[in-house]
């Protein structure tokens, strides 16, 4: 297949070209001129194009495409605006949408939140991406896939996330680490099984003609944050005092996010890598980075 991928300078986005490539297929990758694609194995099967959403001739010239996976996001922990997460979240969705329409392309895989949609400017504008693609896949619009992620994580993450901020505190022996009570339950998903999760919906949605889906992808299984940190603390053995409870929740905080796995299953999918395998593959990058 011919993929039009967004995200590709990103952690998942980064794995997913890999697993595309490596399977066979050639991927355009839609890109930020300040992208930087130095950390991308470069192959034959791939190109990058710079993104305007005011000059789209570009991919017209790019196609035909089979499907756009479209990844890429903006989660405000930058100093983003909130001008700038609508416009990277909802506008240039909208704008895909109309793009893949006029190309007649088939499928839109879209990669959405689980959080609630009033947590934060991020989630609200992805929530309501997803509604627009869910609308315009009704009024001759590519069908729309929704990929529902639970918190993915894996060695050599983006240090803003939470699960890498405690990895890399945890094994650098900060003084301490100021954390809410820590009572949310979450669904972690090892970086390797999300992608394969995707790949899986790939397969079985290039049999169906369905309008929308929506796929929760996710470990299915929950800890709380609390014991995910110490999980990490026992396993690196760190002095970092953890304040549990010197934060308070978020607005409109989710207590319990978990995955409903049951349909991924039914494909013969399931998570291989357990969390405590998942907690060792991420601190052994740590390590060697910090032994180089």
């Amino acid at each position: 297949m011919h993929i039009l991928l967004t995200g590709a300078t990103g952690y998942l986005g980064r794995h997913v070209l890999h697993d595309l490539i490596a399977r066979g297929n050639k991927c355009t990758c839609i890109k930020r001129p300040s992208s930087n694609i130095s950390i991308i194995d470069k192959s034959d099967k791939v190109q990058f194009i710079d993104y305007s959403e005011n000059d789209n001739g570009f991919l017209f010239s790019c196609a035909p495409f089979d499907a756009v996976v479209h990844l890429a996001a903006s989660y405000g922990r930058r100093g983003e605006t909130v001008t700038q997460v609508a416009k990277s979240n909802l506008l240039m969705t909208i704008n895909l949408l109309d793009i893949s329409q006029k190309l007649g392309i088939k499928t839109f895989y879209y990669a959405s939140t689980t959080i609630d949609r009033y947590t934060n400017p991020y989630a609200l504008s992805k929530v309501q991406a997803s509604e627009w693609g869910k609308l315009l896949s009704k009024f001759n619009g590519p069908r729309f896939i929704e990929l529902k992620f639970e918190h993915f994580y894996g060695p050599n993450d983006d240090p803003t996330k939470f699960t890498t901020f405690i990895f890399e505190s945890l094994v650098q022996n900060q003084p301490e680490i100021k954390l809410t009570p820590g009572e949310q339950q979450r669904d972690f998903i090892y970086i390797d099984d999300a992608v394969s999760a995707i790949h899986a919906i790939i397969e079985i949605e290039n049999t169906k003609n369905t309008a929308f889906e929506s796929w929760e992808i996710g470990s299915g299984s929950t800890v709380s944050l609390k014991e995910f940190v110490n999980i990490v603390r026992n396993t690196t053995k760190s002095k970092t005092n953890v304040l549990f409870g010197a934060l308070p929740y978020r607005h409109n905080e989710t207590m319990l996010s978990v995955a409903n796995i049951a349909p991924l299953q039914a494909l013969g999918w399931n998570p291989q890598v357990s969390l405590s395998e998942g907690i060792s593959r991420s601190l052994k990058a740590i390590r060697h980075e910090e032994s180089l």
